[in-house]
């Protein structure tokens, strides 16, 4: 059977005038979303190492213009994850936080 509030939902990509629209039907309702979230840039990057509570893990620093990211890579995660006994996301945001603060990127 159907689950109650269930999403339903359904994505037509359609190409008109040189233009990309992706039509998306949730709920019955239709709605337009823009181009400009669909286009695409290549980040510079970054590989780093930085301390987090003494050890030593890798991220990725990813710069486009303004904006600027930081991703953990995995085995400094899971290397996190072993040495401290955290969760994967508490590994992921303490790197990715520790990060950002240490390249002033807050």
């Amino acid at each position: 059977g159907e689950i109650p509030g269930a999403l339903a939902h359904a994505c037509e990509i359609l190409a008109h005038s040189g233009a990309v629209r992706v039509v998306a039907q949730q709920y019955g309702q239709v709605q337009m979303l823009p181009e400009q979230l669909f286009q695409r840039h290549i980040m510079e990057r970054e590989l780093q190492e930085i301390m987090v509570d003494g050890i030593a893990v890798q991220v990725k620093l990813c710069r486009y213009g303004d904006i600027e990211k930081c991703y953990p890579e995995y085995s400094s995660i899971r290397l996190l994850q072993e040495r401290k006994g955290l969760d994967y996301l508490s590994a992921y945001e303490l790197i990715r936080m520790s990060a950002m603060k240490q390249k002033n990127m807050l």
